[in-house]
């Protein structure tokens, strides 16, 4: 299985949303649910000059993020 490392941006963050909507249906306690407060706060955070130093990485296996 070959996978590729990208960076997590702006635009990647339907990728990320997705991938919790599935681990959820799988393992439900985070405490919080993926609404529009939520899907504005991670969209706000790439705007948020304390992340400037943060690297974030997402794990792609084959075309569908993991």
């Amino acid at each position: 299985m070959e996978f590729e490392i990208r960076p997590f941006t702006k635009d990647r963050i339907p990728d990320v949303l997705d991938f919790e909507r599935r681990l959820r249906r799988e393992e439900n306690f985070y405490g919080w649910e993926i609404d529009q407060a939520y899907v504005s706060a991670v969209e706000k955070s790439f705007d948020d000059r304390s992340f400037d130093g943060a690297v974030s990485l997402l794990a792609y296996d084959g075309a569908a993020f993991l």
